[in-house]
């Protein structure tokens, strides 16, 4: 529970600008596994499944703030499962193609 706690100040903290944006290259299927990892217990806790979809035309190393990815993952999913009674929360990590005008 203070994990959670934790994470949901630091998201604050970062949300409001008070950690600086950094752009550095990470393992993004490590991030999500590091991820997925501290929201297992409380899948088994609720009896829920976890269905991960990482699809290959993923890149391995990315460049962007992971900190602050794997801090809205972790919103993310646990919202997810906190609104989930039953069945399953999956995840998909896809690819998206960036237009050049963007």
């Amino acid at each position: 529970m203070l994990d959670y706690c934790n994470s949901i100040l630091d998201f604050s903290k970062a949300s409001l600008g008070l950690i600086p944006v950094t752009s550095r290259e990470f393992k993004l299927k490590d991030l999500v596994d590091k991820t997925i990892t501290k929201v297992m217990p409380e899948v088994k806790c609720k009896g829920l499944g976890f269905v991960l979809n990482f699809l290959e035309d993923v890149l391995d190393m990315v460049i962007g703030d992971d900190y602050r990815l794997h801090e809205i993952l972790l919103h993310l999913v646990n919202n997810a499962i906190k609104f989930t009674s039953e069945g399953c929360v999956s995840l998909t990590v896809k690819s998206v193609q960036k237009h050049k005008n963007q």
